[in-house]
């Protein structure tokens, strides 16, 4: 019983540690950055992201770039450039993550030759945004008069890097929900590309249905969309890192049609989010084994 005590007292009270080792990295996460308090509390929260160096790898062995969109304070960079020869992109609007990421980068490639920043959000629809930033280490991105950076599409933000399309080998996005709009920001720009997608998909808190049914008929057309380009195989993780199933679009557009229920008060909330490794059938296998790794290392079934 005091045990249990003294172990909810301690969750009361902690602070998040603002400088915190990611992979070997003691990076500056700003105050109130809640990633170490979630790593410590879920032994799973994150940790997927070092494989997604390894499949970047494997997917295109040289001369490769992974884009790292809504990079934050580079929390997903330190994760990621021990386990891939790959060259880093990473996006990220708001002013207070993106002088924190500027910093970190300077430890994570002290050489500056393996990783390039740009501030700027990134949507299908160009018009102006302004970053809602939480405190927590997240950002809604909000419309606005007074944008905080310029918005770009996904091509056109690589392209202004000197990056190639073609040598762009994961994407990954963590946008607190614009994400959808990212990706459907490639267009037809796909269609000459192959890389596989780490998407994180995120609603509204508020219970605002107004913005969930826009978000949810998002998220349906990104679907719709990346199957229409071939990609058609799976994998879903939660907000808290546990692999959930692997499936197809379909499997993906009724588990946000389940996030938009809970978001919208309408169920009872189980999760909060979801992360969706999505790839085409030639790359299933890289996935696959990838997934298989993770599991044995964090005590599933491999």
């Amino acid at each position: 019983m005091l045990q249990r005590i003294w172990n909810r007292l301690h969750k009361r009270f902690r602070k998040p540690k603002r400088y915190y080792d990611i992979d070997g990295f003691i990076l500056d996460m700003g105050a109130h950055h809640l990633l170490s308090l979630y790593q410590e509390d879920c032994p799973m929260f994150a940790r997927f992201i070092p494989y997604l160096g390894e499949i970047g790898q494997k997917v295109r062995p040289t001369g490769s770039v992974i884009v790292d969109l809504g990079a934050n304070v580079g929390d997903t960079a330190a994760a990621i450039i021990k386990h891939t020869n790959a060259d880093l992109l990473c996006i990220e609007p708001t002013h207070a993550y993106y002088a924190l990421l500027k910093k970190n980068i300077l430890l994570l490639d002290p050489q500056g030759s393996r990783i390039q920043t740009l501030q700027a959000f990134i949507s299908e629809e160009k018009q102006g945004y302004q970053a809602d930033v939480s405190g927590g280490g997240t950002a809604v991105q909000k419309a606005s008069m007074n944008p905080e950076a310029p918005t770009l599409f996904l091509p056109e933000a690589i392209e202004q890097c000197g990056i190639s399309l073609e040598s762009v080998c994961l994407i990954k996005t963590s946008t607190s929900g614009n994400d959808a709009g990212a990706v459907l920001s490639l267009g037809d720009a796909l269609d000459d590309m192959a890389p596989i997608f780490y998407i994180e998909t995120d609603m509204t808190m508020t219970g605002d249905t107004a913005v969930l049914s826009r978000q949810l008929d998002a998220y349906w057309r990104m679907d719709t969309y990346l199957e229409q380009k071939g990609y058609t195989c799976c994998f879903i993780f939660d907000n808290y890192g546990n692999f959930l199933c692997e499936g197809t679009p379909e499997t993906v557009k009724e588990i946000h049609h389940y996030l938009y229920q809970m978001a919208a008060g309408k169920s009872n909330r189980t999760f909060y989010y979801v992360y969706v490794l999505i790839c085409r059938r030639a790359q299933q296998e890289i996935c696959r084994e990838a997934m298989r790794k993770y599991m044995k290392a964090y005590g599933g079934i491999a």
